[in-house]
């Protein structure tokens, strides 16, 4: 009996050892395949691998001295870099801005660089600028006029249905010549610059910022903001200085600091933005502007990925400059100023308009309209954000008022206002240029892109 109980508890637990050994060789079987899969879906993605996988050297020199935040940032900014390797969208729908009376909304196919005219749509006087809210349910718009129902010295504000094509709401804008808006990354506010074009026949006080709450769910806008602020100052350049001109009203990416770029009085304004205070914007304490070149005329801006550097472009003089961005201090500090513009181009006949860095923080575009139709192709220095001139490249139309990247930064749309015509480019990942496939004519004053 006692021979019989041992073999039985032998046999059972023989059986267990089995049992056991089988699940673990299932198990290293299955991480093996899991361990080669992630290494061929690393070497799609990087086919230059040896190379691809080193991480750029300024979030090594900015975190050297903490150890758990140079980890981070190496993570951070990998996935950075990884971005612009995301699948290329075969469609887009593009929204396209202007100074007639007319939203454009066209079809991109990509990989030919057809557009084709879907249908328009009326959302009010001279919608110049157009902007998404987060959820990309709703369109915000300016209305770049002077008079806005009855009102003078005020443009106007205006929401969209993306769905319906139906505006939903419309409020003044509280300043003449409403040139740009933006939502924060709340969808609950909206900034807005209202330019105040040059006239003898303007009211200065006109030259003013506005943020507007809005209700994500229905894109109504509030008529009375929770901050509004009055620009006064004026430049050397009397023909386009005689006054403040608010061009740009933005958030860095982190929505914590707010930007106005005065092209009239050449400074550049800092705020501290609270998006759950009753006042959302509050002059940076450590420094409430930083003052451009006398003339040179600050027009737009954009944020490195890193939020180390910020990159200005001048609309005056043609010009871009590089600025540390102290993110947490929400400044700015000049670096280096580059000319937009190709050799022998005679600066008082072209002027600057937009800037962009490409997702990956490699390069930043920007453009020249008048005498040289071009974009201004720069490579990023990774140790000290400064640029180096790679190539100009045309337009493809003449005045580029707006350009664009998808975010994989392999598509680049331009609006060429007085061609009315956009033309379509496909963006090297490496080298950083240009090459126009397509586009479309017949879109009368473009001045703005938006793609979803």
């Amino acid at each position: 009996m006692l021979a019989s109980t041992i073999t039985t508890k032998t046999f059972f637990f023989s059986l267990v050892v089995v049992v056991v050994s089988i699940l673990l060789l299932i198990s290293s079987i299955e991480d093996s395949f899991f361990f080669v899969d992630c290494k061929r879906s690393h070497l799609r993605r990087h086919p230059s691998h040896n190379n691809r996988y080193r991480r750029h050297p300024y979030h090594y020199h900015h975190h050297s001295n903490n150890n758990n935040k140079y980890r981070r940032s190496r993570i951070n900014h990998h996935n950075t870099h990884m971005s612009n390797t995301s699948p290329l969208k075969d469609k887009f729908t593009v929204y396209v801005g202007t100074w007639s009376n007319k939203l454009y909304i066209l079809n991109l196919e990509t990989h030919t660089g057809t557009l084709t005219l879907q249908s328009t749509v009326d959302v009010g006087m001279r919608p110049s600028y157009i902007t998404f809210d987060p959820t990309n349910t709703h369109l915000y718009a300016v209305n770049e006029v002077e008079e806005y129902r009855g009102r003078n010295h005020s443009g106007a504000v205006v929401s969209m249905d993306l769905r319906t094509k139906r505006v939903v709401s419309a409020v003044p804008s509280l300043g003449a010549d409403p040139c740009f808006i933006m939502v924060d990354k709340t969808g609950k506010h909206l900034l807005v610059a209202n330019y105040n074009d040059d006239s003898s026949t303007k009211d200065p006080s006109a030259s003013t910022v506005a943020v507007f709450s809005v209700h994500p769910s229905n894109a109504t806008i509030e008529q009375h903001p929770t901050d509004f602020i009055k620009f006064e100052g004026k430049g050397p350049n009397r023909e386009r200085q005689n006054a403040a001109h608010p061009h740009h009203f933005v958030l860095d990416p982190t929505n914590r600091f707010a930007f106005m770029v005065d092209l009239g009085g050449d400074r550049i304004y800092q705020y501290l933005f609270n998006p759950d205070g009753s006042k959302t914007l509050t002059p940076n304490p450590h420094a409430p502007f930083v003052t451009s070149r006398p003339g040179s005329g600050p027009r737009h801006i954009a944020f490195h990925p890193s939020l180390r550097y910020a990159y200005v472009a001048h609309e005056l003089d043609s010009t871009m400059t590089v600025f540390n961005f102290d993110s947490e201090r929400g400044t700015l500090e000049p670096v280096q100023v580059i000319s937009m513009l190709p050799d022998n181009t005679d600066p008082s006949k072209c002027s600057g308009a937009e800037v962009q860095v490409s997702p990956d923080g490699r390069f930043v575009y920007g453009n020249n309209r008048g005498e040289s139709d071009t974009f201004a192709i720069y490579r990023v220095d990774p140790t000290n954000g400064k640029l180096t001139l790679v190539k100009h490249e045309e337009t493809g139309g003449h005045f580029p008022r707006h350009f664009m990247m998808d975010k994989t930064g392999q598509i680049l749309l331009v609006a060429n206002q007085l061609s009315n015509n956009i033309r379509v480019f496909r963006r090297d990942i490496e080298s950083g240029l240009l090459k126009k496939i397509g586009g479309i004519d017949g879109i009368k004053i473009p001045t703005c892109i938006a793609m979803l």
